[in-house]
């Protein structure tokens, strides 16, 4: 309802008087990208959470682009709607999902508030199927999890799923969100993004796609996996657990290495010790069974020897 945001001719609570507002508003964005467009890693977002109608923040994407084209350099624009935890229900999502030109790249973080477990996975897995229709990353500039806020961050816990959820699921970035809604950078934080560093110097996550038609005897949110079937797999225990991992088309022998996503470390753990021990190694050809030993976040990155 902010006549801020219907300075724009053609917006529902459009004035003419809102054209002195208008003027002020593009001397300010054209202050902006006078610094920002001497580089070319800035991602432009038009608006946080918006459920503003989305010809306001076409017409601050058309006017960056001008700009940008002035000086020859490429940017990169999109907008967030609040309604992407609905998925298949939101009002506004589609216009993201059918407009490649003006929204160059997806920020779907809405889907981590109010969606959890289970829910969580599907729902990113419908909104990047529909925004892969016409391929651009998809990215989350926020993941909430923590405060138990009423509009359905959840707990620390859950802000670490949806982590690993959202790089597996094939997203393009994955940030924590500030406290207290989000995990900032605390201890669960800081591990996680540990682990999923350990993670990618094993196997690239852009060479991996979501294949969970290869697991059995699974729980519901008890383990995901993306993979380059044959030669890469990233298995995500949410806490413990054992599955089946279907190796039967893939031949010969996989190294194991096992990350925790609580610590941010490989496992060093040994039989002399008198600890049980996870796989190191394992044969394809046939299903496999593979168990997370301990409680806890752990992520079994089976690459092909």
């Amino acid at each position: 309802m902010q006549p801020f945001f219907h300075s724009i001719e053609g917006m529902p609570r459009y004035d003419t008087k809102l054209d002195l507002i208008r003027m002020y508003q593009e001397a300010f964005v054209a202050k902006m990208l006078s610094y920002s467009l001497d580089y070319g890693h800035i991602l432009y977002c038009m608006d946080n959470e918006t459920s503003t109608p989305a010809g306001w923040g076409q017409y601050w994407i058309q006017f960056i682009k001008d700009k940008a084209a002035e000086k020859d350099v490429l940017v990169c624009t999109t907008d967030m709607f609040d309604d992407a935890f609905k998925a298949e229900k939101a009002e506004h999502m589609p216009i993201i999902f059918n407009d490649a030109e003006h929204y160059m790249f997806a920020d779907i973080s809405q889907v981590n508030s109010r969606n959890y477990d289970e829910t969580h996975w599907e729902k990113l897995q419908w909104l990047l199927r529909q925004v892969n229709t016409h391929p651009r990353p998809s990215n989350h500039t926020k993941i909430y999890g923590s405060g138990y806020k009423s509009f359905g961050t959840g707990g620390p816990e859950d802000g670490v799923e949806r982590f690993w959820r959202n790089i597996l699921g094939g997203s393009a970035s994955a940030r924590f969100h500030r406290p207290d809604s989000g995990n900032g950078l605390n201890d669960f934080a800081t591990a996680s993004i540990k682990a999923a560093r350990i993670l990618e110097s094993l196997i690239k996550l852009w060479d991996v796609t979501p294949q969970m038609d290869l697991l059995s005897d699974r729980k519901s949110n008890e383990a995901y996996l993306a993979a380059n079937p044959g030669e890469q797999y990233v298995l995500y225990f949410t806490d413990g657990g054992s599955v089946g991992l279907d190796l039967s088309g893939a031949t010969g022998l996989f190294d194991v290495t096992w990350i925790s996503v609580s610590m941010g470390i490989t496992t060093r753990t040994s039989a002399a010790g008198g600890y049980r021990l996870m796989e190191k190694t394992i044969e394809g050809g046939s299903v496999v069974a593979i168990s997370a030993s301990y409680k806890g976040g752990w992520v079994a990155a089976i690459v092909k020897k």
